[in-house]
């Protein structure tokens, strides 16, 4: 469901990950991230995330993650303060609620497997 949202581009929806991931990392409340979180806790208040970091750690090209999170941002799902940090947006929540609950659903079930996960080709 997830790969339908992001147009099949994988590395679209890895550049999301990213940014979301270094928004709530600082978060200390188990629920968290919720739909209702998402998008309200200010970049300064959780380590920030530039296209120059995420390029880093995705080993995507810079100019590949720049156009990309521009992507993101006319989607309204990133925004982007004056200092170039990323962070997610409620519309990202609501806009992805139902691939979200979909992985979500699917990582609990595998998680519940007792043995390794076949998949067939």
């Amino acid at each position: 469901m997830l790969r339908k949202e992001f147009d099949g581009d994988l590395d679209l929806l890895l550049i999301f990950a990213v940014i979301g991931e270094r928004h709530f990392v600082r978060k200390v409340n188990p629920d968290s991230p919720t739909y209702k979180t998402l998008g309200s806790t200010k970049v300064t208040q959780s380590p920030s995330v530039n296209a120059y970091s995420i390029a880093q750690c995705t080993d995507i090209p810079r100019e590949t993650v720049r156009r990309k999170v521009g992507h993101l941002t006319t989607r309204g799902w990133v925004t982007c303060d004056t200092k170039g940090n990323l962070s997610p947006t409620q519309k990202a929540a609501q806009d992805l609620s139902i691939g979200t609950d979909e992985t979500v659903r699917f990582i609990n079930t595998v998680s519940a497997l007792d043995g390794p996960l076949l998949m067939d080709d």
